[in-house]
C-alpha cells in the first residue's frame, strides 16, 4: 500500500477548511505564533453562585490551567488507611470545588475573596480558609456548579484524545 493511500479511509473531523493563524499560508503552528501567546491573559468569565439565603451573586472567574488543577486535586485528595495496611485516596469534593472557584476567583475584576480574615470573623471560623467560608455563604450546588464552569472554562473537561480538535 503506498503512503498516499495509506490514510484515506480517515476522516477529518474539523471539516475540509483549514484555518491558518494570522493569515500565514502555513497550516501549522510557528514559533512566532506561539511567542504571540500572552500566558498571563487568560480565558475569563463569571458564574453565578446562589448564596444560601437565595440571592444569586456574578463571581468573575479566570482560566486555570492543568498545572493548578493538579496541585488543587492533591491538596483535596485524603489519604486513608485501609485493611491490612492499605492505604487508600479519596477526594474530597467539598474542598476541592471550594479550591477551584477560590483560585479561579479574577481579583483583577473584583475586590473580593475567600481568603478574607474579615469575612472569616464574621462568619465565626478560626481561619480564613476558602473550604470552610464557601459553604458556610453558597448552596453545595451551586458550588458544584461553578467549579464545573471553571473546569470547562479552562478546558479541562474533555475527555481524553478529544482536545484539539
Amino acid at each position: 500500500m503506498n503512503e498516499q493511500n495509506r490514510y484515506d479511509h480517515e476522516v477529518d473531523e474539523a471539516g475540509t477548511t483549514q484555518e491558518t493563524v494570522a493569515g500565514t499560508s502555513n497550516e501549522f503552528v510557528t514559533l512566532a505564533d506561539l511567542l504571540d501567546i500572552d500566558v498571563t491573559n487568560r480565558r475569563a468569565g463569571s458564574v453565578k453562585m446562589m448564596a444560601i439565603d437565595g440571592k444569586w451573586f456574578d463571581i468573575p472567574i479566570n482560566a486555570l490551567d492543568a498545572d493548578e488543577e493538579s496541585k488543587i486535586r492533591k491538596e483535596a485528595t485524603r489519604k486513608l488507611a485501609g485493611p491490612r495496611g492499605q492505604i487508600t485516596e479519596e477526594l474530597d469534593d467539598l474542598k476541592y470545588n471550594c479550591l477551584i472557584v477560590d483560585k479561579a476567583l479574577d481579583s483583577r475584576r473584583t475586590e473580593m475573596s475567600f481568603r478574607s480574615a474579615a469575612l472569616a470573623s464574621k462568619l465565626g471560623l478560626p481561619v480564613a480558609a476558602p473550604e470552610m467560608i464557601i459553604p458556610k455563604l453558597f448552596a453545595m450546588v451551586s458550588v458544584a456548579d461553578a467549579s464545573r464552569e471553571v473546569i470547562a472554562l479552562s478546558g479541562l473537561d474533555e475527555p481524553d484524545g478529544a482536545l484539539g480538535k
